[in-house]
């Protein structure tokens, strides 16, 4: 491969031999080893991104480094990355065609693995705050925004969230999942057919909503395919819509959004990137075709800032500053103004590190701009206000 791209895998940074070494863990299971590298190895792996070719990628590591590389030595590397699948290549998709199920990577660790423990821990989440369930059941319920963040820090939100769902009793039986793709991708949006395993039981895909968007989007949407593995944004809400319905028959469509970095620092629309505004038509065709059948969830987080995001320890003061930029960002959202919402994240350039963006917006745009209500906000510090993570739970209504 001329440009070659890397997989997802997580580097974990150890000790061998006497060296600092790179061992990468593969999320997805399709490679079962720990795959080992060398600081200097894993580096030139950094420039594997699709967008470099290999005589690209040496002068990158030289301008890195100041060693000059031959080129038999990254040949040699590559070959090894690929027959290890660290390489999205032939063998790799071939081993990710034969995935039936994406599994449940983070069980055990932000949940638990026992299924019976984890109703336990989901039911004592959902009792958090049943007393403030939104009085909005005389409404018409078409969309839920929840947190993606771990869920004992996000427990509040999550509790408010799905006691509004469970309140409305939801018929829909079909939940398209607008989650983020934490790890970098080449296309907008990402799709898998791949079913959720959770500790609960599996969570099917909607087969044919996954083919609709796939044949009607103007870009490959599974090319990152991959990121779905290690993910969690989608996984979360997978386990808690299975404890919610433990025996419907419950399917999801589940969507990574990439980043809108670009028009955020640069200005315009998100529609602007290539690939988005035929994703947008594609959901909203596929939502219009199925009245009352399909279900909106965007989860999302909201501002990311302090020492863990690259700035400093937060006052009090920053803090009600903060949570005053995230409320008027969130009224655009609850008013349906895509754009408004974006701008107010355009204002700042950026700097509250929004990983919720692509969800929210697309949520609304596939909408038709609803009409919502902002049932709570929190802000998740931690000690010392070191860094804060805020998050929200809103509803979405259709017009009486």
């Amino acid at each position: 491969m001329e440009r070659p791209v890397a997989r997802p895998l997580e580097p974990v940074p150890i000790q061998y031999g006497g060296s600092t070494m790179i061992a990468l863990r593969d999320p997805s299971g399709l490679s079962e080893r720990i795959i080992m590298l060398q600081p200097a190895a894993y580096t030139l792996l950094q420039f594997m991104d699709g967008s470099n070719t290999r005589e690209e990628i040496l002068e990158k590591f030289q301008a890195w480094s100041g060693v000059i590389l031959r080129r038999n030595l990254l040949d040699d590397l590559l070959e090894q990355l690929e027959a290890n699948l660290v390489l999205d290549s032939p063998q790799a998709r071939l081993a990710l065609d034969r995935r039936v199920h994406r599994p449940a990577a983070h069980a055990g660790a932000a949940y638990p693995a026992d299924r019976r423990e984890l109703r336990l821990f989901l039911d004592g989440l959902l009792a958090l705050r049943k007393n403030q369930t939104p009085a909005t059941t005389g409404m018409s319920l078409v969309a839920t925004v929840a947190p993606h963040i771990d869920l004992q820090r996000g427990a509040s939100c999550y509790s408010v969230a799905y006691n509004e769902l469970i309140a409305h009793a939801i018929p829909q039986r079909t939940f398209v999942v607008l989650g983020i793709s934490h790890a970098l991708s080449r296309s907008p949006f990402i799709l898998t057919r791949k079913s959720f395993q959770t500790p609960l039981g599996p969570v099917p895909t909607d087969q044919e909503f996954v083919g609709e968007l796939a044949d009607a989007c103007e870009f490959d949407v599974f090319l990152d395919e991959y990121n779905h593995f290690g993910e969690h944004s989608v996984e979360f809400q997978a386990v808690l819509l299975r404890h919610v319905y433990p025996d419907a028959a419950l399917k999801i469509v589940p969507v990574l959004c990439g980043s809108f970095h670009r028009p955020l620092l640069e200005g315009g629309s998100p529609r602007d990137i290539p690939g988005v505004a035929s994703f947008l038509a594609a959901l909203r065709g596929a939502l219009q075709k199925r009245p009352g059948e399909a279900f909106v969830l965007a989860s999302v987080d909201l501002a990311h800032v302090g020492e863990r995001f690259g700035g400093s320890a937060l006052s009090e003061e920053q803090l009600g500053e903060l949570a005053a930029k995230d409320r008027d960002s969130l009224l655009r959202a609850v008013e349906g103004d895509a754009e408004g919402f974006f701008a107010t994240l355009q204002a700042d350039r950026g700097e509250r590190n929004y990983c919720g963006t692509s969800a929210i917006y697309t949520m609304l745009e596939v909408l038709g701009n609803p009409r919502g209500q902002l049932h709570r906000y929190d802000q998740c510090n931690e000690p010392g206000n070191a860094s804060c993570v805020t998050v929200a739970a809103a509803g979405y209504y259709s017009p009486p």
